[in-house]
């Protein structure tokens, strides 16, 4: 469906405009996690081993409209995969967009280990976001201006609970980098 035709039906009434999110999250959860899988090359079994679940509770979370997705299951999903996990509010605007690019057989994010690599890999001076994009490794990604060392010291430091820990991680990234 097109996104006028789509802000159309939103326009009808705040009902509709829930039907509309909750069918993006019942749909779209389950194809993101059968594509971050099938990426992975893991069967369902395998899967579930990671995650610590059952392979029926993996085949039901992958199935639309099926399988109850909570916040600390999403999290164990996440785990596993080692990647991030963001849930936060947003505007209608960006769930259209969101819904509009989102492609099974085109989402793709590299856990921790796979985006560190690639970001070692690029040029100091990329424009990361910019970067990971090309290379097909971050799905959805907003642009942003930051550089591959900027990137790695906001992201480091942002998390680390002290300055003398941030600096401990950035210290041998930038031997490596």
């Amino acid at each position: 469906m097109s996104t006028k035709k789509t802000m159309e039906r939103l326009k009808k009434s705040k009902a509709h405009r829930a039907a509309f999110v909750a069918s993006q999250i019942n749909i779209g959860l389950p194809f993101q996690i059968r594509s971050l899988r099938k990426q992975r090359e893991w069967d369902q079994k395998r899967f579930a081993d990671e995650a610590g679940m059952l392979q029926p509770r993996i085949s039901a979370m992958e199935k639309p409209g099926h399988g109850s997705l909570t916040l600390e299951t999403l999290k164990r999903l996440a785990a596993a995969f080692d990647v991030a996990l963001i849930v936060r509010f947003a505007p209608f605007s960006e769930l259209l967009r969101w819904s509009d690019k989102f492609s099974p057989d085109d989402f793709s994010i590299l856990g921790f280990e796979g985006e560190l690599e690639t970001l070692e890999a690029a040029p100091d001076n990329v424009l990361v976001l910019n970067y990971l994009q090309t290379v097909g490794n971050v799905g959805m990604a907003e642009e942003t201006k930051t550089t591959k060392t900027d990137y790695i010291e906001g992201t480091i430091s942002g998390s680390a609970s002290s300055i003398a820990e941030a600096t401990n991680v950035i210290s041998p990234i930038r031997q490596v980098a």
